[in-house]
């Protein structure tokens, strides 16, 4: 594991519960990382991006992202914001309160991140 990576768990280990901590180390151990962790660590900005990768052509809200990923609230609100302002994200409104997000997919940025996670899932599962 890159140096980059373990200093990234051990941040993580640092500040989680023991459930958590059991958590991560039974994925480290298994294998059951995903690419974008196995590369870059684990962080909220990362996790949102994949969740939106993954479900891209799907429209969502903060709500539904932060239970589909296990954040808080909070969190995917704060980092969502730099997506929104590369127009990775496209924040659609229903009504006057109710934010809704969606991959932008014609983003030439949003298409490199597709491509790479393609190409990165490929190289980790051959």
């Amino acid at each position: 594991m890159p140096t980059s990576n373990v200093i990234s768990v051990y941040h993580f280990l640092k500040s989680q519960t023991p459930l958590n901590i059991y958590l991560l180390n039974y994925l480290l151990l298994t294998g059951r990382m995903n690419e974008f962790e196995k590369v870059f660590g684990r962080n909220a900005q990362l996790i949102v991006l994949e969740h939106l990768l993954l479900t891209r052509g799907t429209t969502t809200y903060l709500s539904g992202i932060a239970e589909e990923t296990g954040l808080s609230h909070s969190s995917v609100a704060r980092v969502i914001e730099p997506f929104l302002e590369l127009n990775i994200v496209k924040e659609l409104k229903l009504g006057k309160q109710i934010r809704t997000f969606v991959l932008n997919e014609n983003n030439e940025t949003t298409k490199l991140l597709i491509q790479f996670h393609e190409d990165l899932s490929k190289l980790f599962t051959v």
